[in-house]
């Protein structure tokens, strides 16, 4: 990241740079973003000077459209009778407000025509939007992380630090959003790019190989008589504890894109599972229903090496429970938790490490003090903060059986079974 004693300092105040660097620490995204279309170019256009434009609305003023399309047409090509009549309309404009300006009758040149800012004012003000990218620039430069998540935390950070009152939480007007992101990102023509990718083998058979794994489950589902409370999907997804992402905003056609930190593996692995019936489940649930032991169970996994060993596979059958094996490749689309549980849990779990070291860092700001200190990010200090995070994660989607059924519905499991 930037150094707050480095040459951005020259540009942006140093205490800045620092919550700013705090603040990008805490904002990394761990699903890829969706790449949105790439739009054509537009042509080339020509380009007036404040000086050209007061001379040729002077010279058309004086002399007409016509003679004004002729004498400059050969110094610009591309200009129109619109552009002409434009120009002259500034310039007389600008030549009565500088009459009444001077309270004189006497005739007076206007030697430039300042050109309009194009576009809508930016939402953080001048000064604070040119601070945001140039503190993106400087993050680029040192391999950091850009992209929506990063762009808004660098902008929250900015505002809170210099006119918090502004900002929404404050009771201000100014709420920035993931379009005001891209907004910034696509003023400063970053576009997406990968740190690196692996691509995915093509299941040319998708239509046979679901309606085998669907048929599988409804065939279990109706010999043993499975309620819905059994009809279970687990699945296993990394945690990280530092969040980190492969994508990050570069400029369009650059070759190479190196990220800063790409390689901490720090992480845990979380175990999800949920049932037809909309529950996040426990690990026991046979007791809670009042089932007998021996009642049947339906389980959906996918064909990872670890869980279909034959350990595995006779315990589970010791335990009345039928393994359905998700088709290789496919659960993205035919595994319930994939679909459902697994981003907005990473979503969940990245908003609570955000809002902690957000705070963190507010706090050693607003009690005024002379330097910002690092956050440490220990494994001691931040394990125990996931372990309360994961029950909050547990509680949020206890109380929310729509979003785990959604998954079931999403990969067919639910009309197969209902229908």
């Amino acid at each position: 990241m930037p150094n707050p004693n480095g040459p951005l300092s020259e540009i942006i105040p140093k205490e800045v740079i620092t919550i700013l660097n705090n603040s990008v620490a805490t904002a990394t995204a761990n699903s890829p973003p969706r790449t949105p279309p790439r739009t054509p170019k537009r042509g080339k256009y020509t380009q007036y000077t404040d000086s050209d434009r007061a001379a040729i609305g002077r010279y058309t003023s004086e002399n007409g459209t016509p003679k004004a399309l002729k004498k400059f047409s050969s110094d610009f090509p591309g200009l129109s009778e619109c552009t002409v009549r434009n120009f002259k309309t500034k310039y007389v404009q600008h030549k009565n407000d500088r009459k009444r300006k001077l309270e004189s009758t006497d005739e007076c040149i206007v030697l430039e025509i300042p050109s309009l800012k194009r576009g809508r004012k930016t939402v953080l003000g001048d000064k604070i939007d040119q601070q945001v990218q140039d503190y993106i620039t400087a993050t680029r430069a040192n391999g950091g992380i850009i992209n929506t998540t990063i762009v808004l935390s660098i902008g929250n950070a900015a505002l809170l630090s210099q006119d918090k009152s502004r900002h929404i939480d404050n009771g201000g007007d100014v709420h920035l959003t993931r379009h005001w992101a891209a907004s910034v990102m696509h003023r400063m023509r970053l576009v997406k790019r990968r740190g690196c990718s692996t691509t995915k083998p093509e299941i040319t058979n998708f239509e046979e190989l679901k309606t085998q794994y669907l048929g599988r489950i409804k065939k279990a589902v109706n010999d043993h008589n499975i309620p819905d409370e059994l009809v279970i999907n687990w699945d296993h997804t990394g945690l990280p504890i530092i969040p980190v992402s492969q994508w990050t905003m570069e400029k369009e056609g650059s070759k190479r894109v190196e990220i800063t930190g790409l390689g901490d593996k720090r992480q845990i692995t979380a175990v999800f599972a949920g049932a037809l019936s909309g529950a996040f489940i426990k690990p026991q649930v046979k007791d809670d229903l009042d089932l007998p032991l021996k009642q049947k169970s339906l389980c959906i996994f996918d064909v990872f090496r670890a869980q279909i060993s034959d350990e595995i596979m006779d315990f589970l059958k010791e335990k009345s429970i039928i393994p359905v094996m998700v088709p290789a490749n496919c659960t993205d689309k035919l595994q319930p938790m994939d679909l459902s549980i697994q981003k907005p849990a990473k979503d969940f779990m990245k908003k609570q490490f955000q809002e902690w070291y957000t705070n963190l860092i507010l706090n050693q700001y607003s009690d005024s003090a002379t330097s910002i200190k690092p956050v440490p990010l220990l494994l001691s200090v931040v394990k125990p903060l996931h372990l309360k995070w994961l029950v909050k994660l547990y509680e949020h989607f206890q109380g929310r059986p729509e979003i785990v059924t959604s998954g079931f519905r999403e990969a067919g499991i639910f009309d197969v079974l209902k229908k």
